[in-house]
């Protein structure tokens, strides 16, 4: 995933990016206390998706922030992704 997401960041291909991101989330998960590494990649997600029209991946970004802030304790900014991602699905 981090080659892929090098080789993304070189072409500068935003959707290519935005996969490969959704790769280095998913081997974020392989133990407990990576949730501020997970924190930044979905907001990096979340900027990419809303930045370049990448509706799916922006919404993928506030889920992944949703479950990284719950994790850090967070409640109020989890709950500010879960209403971010209802407004984005009334919208699209």
């Amino acid at each position: 995933a981090a080659e892929a997401e090098e080789i993304a960041r070189r072409l500068d291909d935003p959707a290519l990016l935005a996969f490969a991101l959704n790769g280095v989330f998913m081997q974020s998960c392989t133990r407990a206390g990576l949730a501020p590494r997970r924190d930044a990649i979905g907001a990096e997600l979340t900027a990419l998706g809303a930045r370049h029209g990448l509706v799916n991946h922006e919404v993928l970004g506030h889920l992944i922030r949703l479950q990284a802030r719950a994790a850090l304790a967070d409640l109020t900014a989890a709950d500010a992704h879960a209403r971010a991602v209802d407004r984005l699905a009334e919208r699209h």
